[in-house]
């Protein structure tokens, strides 16, 4: 690593399930590179806007629930 201290915001929702995956690879990746990062919480879209479920395509919450479940997986993240 160079001399220039590294920072780092993540934008990070709670109820996001992507975020849960990449919250701990994250910090282990800080860690190992001195990274200086910080966790900025954001409220989720669905509080923002009150018809983001009524206006999304009806295929969404299966298809993120399948890749989550593939991404865990893949990165041997536990998650149910």
């Amino acid at each position: 690593m160079n001399d220039t201290a590294s920072h780092v915001d993540v934008f990070y929702s709670y109820c996001s399930p992507y975020s849960y995956l990449a919250i701990q690879r994250l910090s282990d990746w800080a860690e190992e590179d001195e990274i200086d990062l910080e966790i900025r919480p954001v409220l989720p879209l669905a509080v923002l806007d009150s018809t983001y479920f009524v206006d999304a395509n009806s295929l969404m919450v299966p298809y993120v629930t399948m890749d989550v479940e593939r991404n865990a997986d893949f990165h041997k993240i536990p998650f149910k």
